[in-house]
């Protein structure tokens, strides 16, 4: 789902052009970075077969990871602070669209996500929430007068992101 986040990021970057962007690419990412760092600490695991991330992708947990995070901008002010919360739990939002398992709270025998009910489709939904991030990204980039070419290539990442991820994805089954 990295392209999706990422695209997230572009959209939350020009609704809101204050707002650093590295901060929100940090934000959108910081679950997964958080998962990661939980792995080499034996507190989460994760193969083929599925994940377990009760830490670092509950929703009870995605919300403290993004006042944590958005309290780390809070010299900045309190729009750009609560802009870095949103960004972390966009992710949250996001995976519950194409996951099976997005536990409640860590440990929760109640978890959320539309995998299971949208059958072979949830590739097909992250497509769509990269298409649409990026069009919103392009439209108020062109809105912005941002130069073209750095549209152009926001636009070919976030393309080569998705080639990376849907070919990895298929190589895997």
């Amino acid at each position: 789902m990295y392209p999706g986040h990422f695209a997230a990021a572009l959209a939350m970057r020009h609704a809101n052009p204050s707002v650093p962007f590295w901060g929100l690419l940090v934000g959108v990412g910081l679950l997964d970075l958080v998962y990661g760092v939980l792995c080499i600490a034996g507190l989460e695991s994760g193969d083929a077969r599925g994940y377990v991330y009760p830490w670092s992708h509950s929703a009870a947990m995605a919300l403290i990871w993004a006042l944590l995070y958005g309290a780390c901008f809070i010299r900045r002010g309190w729009r750009v602070s609560a802009w870095m919360a949103l960004a972390v739990l966009s992710h949250w939002v996001l995976d519950v669209l194409v996951h099976e398992a997005m536990p409640l709270w860590p440990y929760a025998a109640t978890h959320w996500g539309l995998q299971p009910y949208t059958g072979g489709l949830a590739g097909w939904l992250e497509a769509g929430v990269t298409l649409a991030g990026g069009a919103f990204y392009a439209l108020q980039a062109h809105r912005s007068r941002i130069p073209a070419p750095r549209t152009w290539l926001s636009g070919a990442l976030l393309a080569a992101l998705y080639a990376l991820e849907f070919g990895a994805a298929h190589h895997a089954h």
